[in-house]
């Protein structure tokens, strides 16, 4: 899968349809984790023509299926070529299976790193279905391709998102500066901003005023050499260095 972000979707589904069709099913898709909600939703879906896929199977508790669960974050591979091939532990995933009208089933796990993903699913519900032990490697060389596509894209998407909100973070700060200049301009008081070494960054009209230095005259030196009679600023500094690591 070399498809930008953009046409990845597409990309997936092509390659469930040839899975579809290369290995005699009726239904392949993918199937990812949402961690929020605890559920397995499947977001990619090919299925045989003039079928419709069962609603149980548009979103998978988890919880409900926790042994299958238990195989998939294992590695392990869920075949199923009967359903009286499910193991008698696994009562709730056989409810499950039989109620979604069921007849073979083969999962496997998309891991990335340590990770899982999702899953990808083949099933059949007319018929019983066997697969090889290559089909199954194939597949697991599938799986890996898919995760890794999939992992891309969720990291494109989070890339995307840190993005949008800086922009935003920045049109806030852009219309706070608009607001503070404007309200600087009209304010009949000082206001003078200082860094933290006491370096002017901001001079009001109502402190050029006050005080005879224009901004241009004033930013960047030091209000205290500006304002404060040089025989008081030592004990200023003093007091402006308490200020600085206590707040008062």
């Amino acid at each position: 899968l070399t498809a930008d972000k953009e046409n990845l979707n597409d990309e997936i589904n092509n390659a469930l349809y040839e899975i579809g069709q290369f290995y005699d099913v009726e239904c392949s898709n993918i199937i990812l984790f949402n961690e929020l909600n605890h559920i397995f939703e499947p977001t990619n879906t090919w299925i045989m023509n003039g079928m419709k896929i069962p609603d149980q199977y548009k979103k998978i508790n988890v919880d409900e299926l926790d042994w299958l669960m238990g195989q998939i974050n294992n590695n392990q591979i869920f075949k199923i070529v009967s359903l009286n091939d499910i193991p008698d532990e696994a009562v709730k995933e056989r409810e499950y299976f039989e109620e979604l009208g069921s007849k073979s089933i083969l999962f496997l796990p998309i891991k990335y790193e340590d990770n899982v993903l999702g899953i990808m699913g083949l099933l059949t519900f007319h018929y019983e279905k066997i697969w090889t032990s290559d089909q199954v490697d194939l597949l697991k060389i599938i799986c890996t391709i898919f995760a890794n596509a999939i992992e891309r894209k969720i990291m494109d998407k989070a890339l995307q998102d840190e993005i949008d909100e800086m922009v935003m973070l920045k049109q806030v700060l852009r219309d706070s500066e608009e607001k503070f200049e404007k309200l600087s301009l009209s304010i009949q008081d000082a206001i003078v901003i200082v860094d933290d070494e006491g370096k002017i960054i901001n001079w009001n009209k109502a402190a050029e005023k006050i005080y005879g230095y224009t901004y241009e005259e004033v930013v960047g030196h030091n209000l205290h050499s500006i304002i404060v009679p040089q025989e008081l600023t030592n004990k200023v500094k003093e007091n402006f260095k308490a200020f600085k690591q206590t707040g008062m």
